[in-house]
């Protein structure tokens, strides 16, 4: 679905294979769960809290004793690469380890779904030099439930696994968060979990790995502005500012837009990146 939406909206497809394989490694939902949090706390930890009116503004932000060591290097697309690194080499599966430079002229972009994962989402691009010899994207149990719900596999909770802020501004991994006080509405959060919306997180992230695609917000134009205020992107930008699929959201679905009123433009930024390119058939 999501590879037809590309060829919809840019009128290029993809090559991809159309099999899923199912991966199975000796870790519990619960510890992938604390893998990414205390990921997201070793970064985070550098932050300060951001929520304009909260009492907490400005000050830095305290991991909670559970997620202040790492848990895995690398967070979660470490504990997976390694894992899979080490099944392809004892399975004698060269293809099958990410880190093989064979497959570096292959142009791969691999696609996890992890159990565990909660709202978890990122993507990148191989780039000479880097660990993994593929781009990959990873997403978690928000598009798992979604899908799974969307083809009648029982009640959709992506919204109870979505990582939300609290009122004061804290993430999920921070000391104090309070599970009872969440900032964004039950309904806003249901809205983010429907299946359409997982799907733009999945081509979100697709993108990451499969073009080099990088967030394209008002931070990121203001930057261009700065530098050269003639530069064709931040024209591109003033022209269409909003609701495309590399922007600062993954989740710009608002009923407007294209087939079944999927508003998730590809922005005219990423469209000239997928232009230079060349991995169409």
């Amino acid at each position: 679905m999501a590879a037809d939406w590309v060829r919809v909206e840019t009128g290029k497809g993809i090559a991809y294979h159309p099999e899923i394989t199912h991966l199975q490694l000796p870790y519990t939902s619960a510890f992938i769960r604390q893998a990414v949090l205390s990921q997201g706390a070793f970064y985070g930890k550098n932050e300060k809290n951001n929520k304009q009116g909260s009492p907490l503004f400005g000050q830095s932000r305290r991991p909670a004793s559970a997620y202040r060591t790492r848990l895995h290097d690398y967070g979660l697309p470490g504990l997976i690469f390694d894992s899979l690194e080490s099944y392809a080499r004892i399975e004698n599966k060269p293809l099958d380890n990410p880190r093989n430079p064979e497959l570096i002229p292959l142009n791969q972009t691999w696609l996890f779904l992890v159990r565990g994962a909660g709202g978890y989402a990122g993507g990148l691009a191989h780039y000479p030099g880097s660990k993994e010899s593929i781009g990959w994207g990873i997403l978690g149990d928000a598009t798992l439930w979604a899908w799974l719900s969307d083809a009648g596999f029982g009640e959709n909770l992506a919204h109870e696994v979505i990582f939300v802020d609290d009122t004061m501004g804290r993430h999920e991994w921070e000391m104090g968060w309070d599970k009872n006080g969440i900032e964004y509405s039950l309904r806003s959060r249901r809205k983010y979990g429907t299946a359409d919306a997982q799907t733009g997180s999945f081509i979100h992230e697709s993108f990451h790995g499969l073009f080099g695609a990088v967030h394209v917000g008002p931070e990121e134009i203001a930057e261009l502005r700065k530098k050269d205020p003639n530069d064709p992107r931040v024209a591109a930008w003033d022209a269409d500012p909003n609701n495309n699929i590399m922007g600062g959201s993954h989740l710009d679905w608002d009923g407007s837009h294209g087939k079944d009123g999927a508003k998730a433009k590809i922005h005219a930024i990423t469209l000239n990146q997928m232009d230079e390119e060349d991995i169409w058939i």
